[in-house]
Order: structure tokens, then C-alpha cells, then sequence
């Protein structure tokens, strides 16, 4: 079993993984990978201490402009699904205190 399965099977991993290769993050993940690489210091310690302010970084590169298009974003493809009077296209999993999207 690969890590990437054991991960799979974390929601909060799995969510992290999702964001963290996603194209607008993944080219400084790559700088931050090769960076620890060239200085002999890739590890789960120091990469994991590192992934966090990534995420942040990009979020605080998110302008309210931008908030407010994926809103509408998702207002948009609700309308739709409750038009079509299929299934909400958000929805709460269990466990979850958040809306997700149905899948």
C-alpha cells in the first residue's frame, strides 16, 4: 500500500493533497521540493513545515474580486442542479460542518 492510498483514506490529507497539486500552487511546491533537495534537507520535517505557508500564500493571493467569482461560481451550478430538480450540487458528507461538492 502505497502512501498516496493511506492518504486517500484521510479526508484532511486527501483535501491537502488535492490543493497542493493543484496548478496554482504546484510550480512553488516544485521550488520548494528542489530547494530542500539541493540542500540535503528533504524530509517529512522540513517539506511538512513548509506545505502549510504555501497554501496560505496562495490564499492570500485570492482577492475578494476573486472570492466573489467563485461564489458565483457556485451559485450559478445550485441554481442549475435545482432548476434540473436534481441533486443539490453541494452537500454536506457526513462528518462534515461544511458543504462540499457532490460528486
Amino acid at each position: 500500500m502505497s502512501m498516496s492510498d493511506v492518504a486517500a483514506g484521510d479526508p484532511n490529507t486527501d483535501y491537502a493533497l488535492t490543493i497542493l497539486r493543484h496548478g496554482a500552487v504546484a510550480p512553488r511546491l516544485e521550488e520548494l521540493v528542489a530547494g530542500l533537495r539541493r540542500r540535503g534537507l528533504l524530509d517529512p520535517v522540513n517539506l511538512g513545515g513548509g506545505l502549510r505557508p504555501l497554501i496560505e500564500e496562495m490564499l492570500d493571493d485570492t482577492s475578494e474580486e476573486d472570492w466573489q467569482i467563485a461564489a458565483l461560481c457556485l451559485i450559478e451550478e445550485e441554481e442549475e442542479a435545482a432548476a434540473a430538480d436534481g441533486p443539490p450540487a453541494l452537500r454536506v458528507l457526513p462528518g462534515d460542518a461544511e458543504p462540499r461538492r457532490a460528486a
